[in-house]
């Protein structure tokens, strides 16, 4: 069977309008189909910190803190306590609901957990 194209060839063309330049620009535009593995990568590549060993000066000073914030307890003691936490120093702000001497660990409100022998510093706010 030949075909000779005879249905469309007096078919009135209508060519569509061009696209706009900014639309035709997006076709281009970089895309990142694996997000979470540029930031697993560089995550992976960062150099991570060192833990600090603390003083005796350091552990004495820190012990004197927790103990002045078991005392106030009732108080809901205010602090900002600097810790390390995954190869890095976090800085975190709360109200200690509680000190569990047996496993060495702060409760703050909100359900946060703070490992004292992480623990670098702490400051008692008022």
């Amino acid at each position: 069977m030949i075909d000779d194209y005879s249905d469309i060839i007096n078919i009135d063309y209508n060519p569509r309008k061009k696209m706009p330049l900014k639309m035709r620009s997006a076709q281009f535009a970089p895309f990142n189909a694996l997000p979470s593995y540029a930031e697993k990568i560089n995550e992976v590549t960062k150099v991570p910190e060192i833990k600090k060993e603390l003083t005796e000066e350091m552990k004495s000073n820190l012990n004197d803190k927790l103990n002045k914030i078991k005392e106030n307890i009732k108080n809901k003691p205010l602090v900002t306590i600097n810790y390390f936490f995954k190869n890095k120093y976090i800085s975190i702000k709360g109200i200690v609901k509680k000190i569990d001497e047996i496993n060495k660990v702060i409760f703050l409100e909100g359900n946060q957990r703070i490992l004292i022998n992480e623990i670098i510093n702490i400051y008692i706010e008022n």
